[in-house]
């Protein structure tokens, strides 16, 4: 996979090619997404305190919204994610607070105190393993690695599409040299008139 920086204004002006950011195929439908990325050293700063670091994140944000080309295999790219994510996360909780429910509740029979002991536990391995997937999720699906005032750079894009953009962007400064060039030369044809 490959990492592509857009400019903002090719955003605002939906001047993205109908190639599928994910495979490269044509794209058939456009999802709109929006993205939010700060710093990522600011992570260090959850060991200063959670308020501090909270405040700096909600300050140094940036935010951009695009438009996606995808096809129609990965139409829903994030959508599934956030779901492969998101479900085993209520069903890890609910495993560990069922546990720690029926252990707190048992205290007369000693034998649901351990079984809640260790549906407890297991909710805990789930919850391990849920952080695992969830990271995988995340590193492979495409996200932004920074954005700033003027652009934003993804990553995990398909190369197809980076050379899709690409080659819009030559055709666009080909085409804008040519304006310039006829300009001069209208101008240049004002002054042997004059």
């Amino acid at each position: 996979m490959a990492s592509i920086t857009i400019w903002k204004t090719e955003l605002k002006d939906d001047l993205l090619p109908n190639v599928c950011m994910k495979c490269g195929a044509p794209a058939t439908t456009h999802y709109e997404k929006s993205f939010r990325w700060y710093p990522p050293w600011l992570n260090i700063l959850v060991l200063a305190g959670l308020l501090i670091w909270a405040i700096l994140v909600s300050i140094l944000t940036k935010r951009a919204t695009i438009r996606a080309p995808l096809c129609d295999e990965h139409a829903g790219h994030w959508r599934i994610r956030f779901m492969i994510a998101f479900i085993p996360l209520l069903i890890a909780l609910m495993i560990l607070i069922g546990g720690i429910t029926l252990a707190a509740t048992a205290e007369r029979d000693p034998d649901q105190s351990d079984l809640g002991g260790v549906i407890a536990a297991v909710g805990g391995g789930s919850f391990v393993l849920w952080l695992i997937v969830a990271a995988i999720v995340q590193s492979t699906g495409i996200r932004p690695t920074e954005i700033t005032d003027t652009t934003i750079t993804l990553t995990s894009v398909h190369p197809g599409f980076v050379h899709a953009l690409e080659d819009e962007r030559d055709a666009d400064d080909e085409e804008e040299e040519e304006q310039e060039q006829r300009a001069r030369r209208r101008n240049r044809d004002r002054d042997y008139d004059d």
